[in-house]
């Protein structure tokens, strides 16, 4: 096996683990539909711009910790519920949203260092400016339309008018 090949394996096991914790938060949404569910979370993976099982992991935790977060603020808008209750589920979503901040920020940083130690990407010459066309391209559509305009005058001119005595059908009911 490769050194490819285990990375794939790493970052699928990764993944799939990742989908199995947020597997609940998502059903719900893609109304039972699992397939809808696995994709829509490897989309909000693929926005984190991952590559290592590392990274793939921290985005979990992100996305795992927003979830819980607006979980806990949906449990605390419950009918009936005490104020403390109200504080704890608030105060959990407090805890767990600046855990998320925490793990966005390490991602970061991961990511940068990542970036930093890659060799930077050669830059792009710019393309020779294309000499400058002798006409507008106004002109030039005024040109076609011209030569269209000729081409049906010509057309109307070789082909002899119908008129009324030459159609004998004309004029006659049936």
């Amino acid at each position: 096996m490769s050194k490819s090949d285990d990375l794939f394996t790493s970052i699928n096991c990764v993944f799939d683990t990742i989908v199995a914790y947020l597997m609940p938060f998502y059903l719900a949404g893609a109304k039972g539909d699992t397939k809808l569910a696995r994709n829509t979370i490897l989309e909000l993976v693929r926005v984190y711009r991952t590559a290592t099982p590392a990274e793939i992991e921290l985005a979990g935790r992100i996305m795992g910790l927003s979830a819980a977060a607006a979980d806990s603020l949906r449990l605390s808008m419950r009918p009936n519920l005490s104020d403390t209750m109200i504080l704890r589920y608030r105060n959990n979503a407090l805890a767990l949203n600046r855990a998320a901040e925490k793990c966005q920020a390490a991602l970061e940083a991961m990511q940068e260092g990542r970036q930093q130690s890659q060799p930077p990407a050669p830059e792009p010459r710019p393309k020779p400016a294309a000499p400058a066309p002798s006409h507008s391209i106004k002109e030039h559509a005024f040109a076609a339309m011209g030569h269209e305009l000729q081409a049906m005058r010509a057309a109307a001119a070789a082909a002899p008018l119908k008129g009324a005595a030459d159609d004998p059908g004309r004029g006659q009911r049936a």
